[in-house]
């Protein structure tokens, strides 16, 4: 089952693919070539995670992952280069607030193992917000149920625990 969406943004067409081969089976896979077709295809599509190589014509991949923490805050940024480089790593953490950082050739494994993680951290930060959200909306009719018919919301209990119906 493919539950989360990815989406690759690198201008070399053999990452793109290696990327989206080693990911295919677990996630739906989405390409870019630039930053231009990534917003794009956050436009048309839900992206859970986005892997952004760093070296990109026209704007950076860490430029591209700020834009995107900017607009799509809850989307998880990794960004992916080939270099180590310790400016690019600390603008990449400064700037998009990146989530991983991988170098090429990465290793399949940890990438994957990242993903997961990340993602299902992801997935419960989400879920925790939809609960919080729903108990929200719960209390508020509570309360307007309360307003409106006031000690509806009061169970009162004899000695033995049994509920007095009134």
């Amino acid at each position: 089952m493919r539950h989360n969406t990815i989406l690759v943004v690198d201008d070399e067409a053999n990452t793109r693919s290696a990327l989206r081969r080693l990911l295919y089976d677990e996630y739906q896979v989405h390409q870019a070539a630039d930053a231009g077709e990534g917003f794009i295809c956050l436009k048309k599509f839900p992206i859970d995670a986005i892997i952004a190589d760093h070296q990109m014509p026209r704007m950076t991949g860490v430029d591209f992952l700020k834009t995107v923490r900017e607009k799509y805050p809850d989307i998880i940024r990794i960004v992916l280069t080939g270099k180590a480089d310790l400016g690019v790593t600390m603008e990449a953490i400064n700037k998009g607030q990146v989530h991983g950082f991988f170098i090429k050739p990465w290793r399949n494994e940890e990438l994957t193992m990242f993903l997961r993680n990340v993602l299902k951290q992801h997935d419960l930060v989400l879920e925790n917000r939809r609960l919080a959200e729903t108990i929200k909306t719960q209390s508020d009719r509570l309360r307007m149920l309360e307003k409106r018919y006031p000690g509806i919301t009061t169970v009162h209990k004899d000695s033995t625990g049994a509920i007095i119906l009134e």
